[in-house]
C-alpha cells in the first residue's frame, strides 16, 4: 500500500490514496499541519546557518522531442523481475548490493549477481503515515523508517545500529551524503540539516529560501529541488550554505552526472553544473511519480505511465531508446549498479533488472 497524504476539497479534509512522490510541498500549499518527532535538542549545539544567494533565471532551450525515439517492451529487455511486496521504491546502491526502500519501512537487501533479496532490515513495526528516503554513507545505509525517525543499517550485520528522532520531510526520497553527514529535509523542507555520520547526531542546519521537496549530490555541493518555489538550489555543504539558485519551473527531482538534470514542469533540464546555463530539456516527464539516475554516459528517466524507462545520451543531446510497460504503469525509481540499471514499480509490487548500454 503506498503512503497517504491528505488534502482539503471543497472546504472536507479527506484521506486520498497517493505515493510519496505526490510532493510534500502539496501539505504546505494546503496548510495541513505534518506532526513529527522532533531531534534531540539537548545534544544538537550547532546553530542554524542562512545566507542569501543570487537566482538565475534564463530563457530555456526548445524541448528535444522523444515522440519519434525507438520504442521496445520491457519484456523483450528485462532480465529479471522480482516481486517485492508492500510497495518497492526509492533505492541506493552501497556495498556491493542494491537497498530497496518498501512503504512499510523494511529495506530489502538485494544481491545484484543473483537478482534475489538476501536481507530484510527492519526498525520495527511500521506506523503511518508513509515516510520514503534512503541513501548510504561511507559507513552505513540511512533510511527513514516512520515519521520522525532515520535509521542506520550496519552493512556487515544487516541490522539497525542507529536511530535518529528528526522532523525529515516524509516524501524526500533521496538521502545524499556529503561532507560527512547525511543530509535531509527538515520543517517541511524549509531547512536542510545534516546527521553526523560517526555520532548519529544532527550537527548542522541550513536555513532555504523557501520549501524544497529533494536532493541530489556531486561530491561536497547538495542540489535541492523546490518545486513550490520554482528553484534548483545549489548548496555547499561544507561552507553550510546556500551558494546559487536556479529559477525552474517546478523542479523536482535530480540527478548528477557530468550535469545535473533535473524533473521540473517543463520535462527533464540539463544543467551545466558551474553556471548553471540550462543546456538542453528533453520532453519526459519524472516530476510525479517518477525519478531519474544520471552518469556521464546515460540518463536514464523513470515515468508513471507506459513509457516505463527513457534512456538519453547526455554527451550527444539525444534519447537512446525508450521502454513501455503498459502492464505494470505505476510509477518508481530508477539507479545504475555496474552494466545494470534497475527499476522498481511501487504499485504493482515490482523490481525490474534490465542491461545498460
Amino acid at each position: 500500500m503506498v503512503g497517504h497524504a491528505q488534502s482539503t476539497e471543497g472546504g472536507n479534509l479527506m484521506a486520498r490514496k497517493v505515493s510519496a512522490r505526490h510532493p510534500a510541498v502539496l501539505t504546505i500549499v494546503l496548510a495541513l499541519a505534518v506532526t513529527a518527532c522532533g531531534g534531540d535538542s539537548d545534544d544538537d549545539e550547532s546553530q542554524p546557518s542562512e545566507t542569501a544567494a543570487e537566482s538565475t533565471e534564463q530563457a530555456l532551450p526548445e524541448a528535444i522531442p522523444v515522440a519519434d525515439v525507438k520504442t521496445v517492451d520491457l519484456e523483450q529487455v528485462a532480465t529479471k523481475m522480482i516481486t517485492i511486496p508492500d510497495a518497492p521504491d526509492w533505492m541506493v546502491v552501497a556495498f556491493d548490493s542494491l537497498w530497496v526502500k518498501r512503504d512499510n519501512g523494511v529495506v530489502d537487501r538485494v544481491d545484484p549477481a543473483k537478482g534475489r533479496v538476501v536481507a530484510e532490515v527492519s526498525s520495527g513495526p511500521f506506523k503511518p503515515p508513509v515516510c520514503q528516503g534512503i541513501g548510504a554513507s561511507d559507513n552505513a545505509v540511512w533510511a527513514c523508517s516512520r515519521e520522525g525517525e532515520v535509521v542506520g543499517i550496519d552493512p556487515q550485520a544487516d541490522k539497525v545500529t542507529v536511530t535518529v528522532k528528526i522532523d525529515k520531510l516524509v516524501d524526500q526520497g533521496r538521502l545524499v551524503s556529503a561532507e560527512d553527514q547525511v543530509w535531509v529535509l527538515t520543517e517541511q523542507g524549509r531547512s536542510l540539516t545534516g546527521i553526523d555520520v560517526a555520532t548519529g547526531k544532527e550537527s548542522t542546519t541550513i536555513t532555504l529560501p523557501g520549501a524544497c521537496a529533494d536532493l541530489a549530490v556531486s561530491e561536497s555541493t547538495v542540489w535541492a529541488t523546490c518545486p513550490q518555489e520554482d528553484k534548483l538550489l545549489r548548496i555547499d555543504a561544507a561552507a553550510g550554505e546556500v551558494s546559487d539558485e536556479l529559477e525552474l519551473a517546478g523542479a523536482q527531482n535530480a540527478s548528477v552526472g557530468d550535469h545535473v538534470f533535473v524533473g521540473f514542469e517543463g520535462g527533464v533540464a540539463q544543467i551545466d553544473p558551474e553556471t548553471l546555463e540550462v543546456v538542453a530539456v528533453y520532453d519526459v516527464y519524472p516530476r510525479l511519480g517518477g525519478s531519474l539516475f544520471a552518469t556521464p554516459d546515460a540518463v536514464w528517466v523513470r515515468e508513471e505511465g507506459d513509457r516505463f524507462l527513457t534512456e538519453i545520451d547526455p554527451v550527444a543531446q539525444e534519447y537512446v531508446q525508450a521502454i513501455e510497460a503498459p502492464r505494470i504503469p505505476s510509477g518508481g525509481d530508477v539507479v545504475v549498479e555496474g552494466d545494470s540499471v534497475w527499476a522498481t514499480a511501487y504499485e504493482d509490487d515490482v523490481l525490474v533488472q534490465l542491461p545498460a548500454r
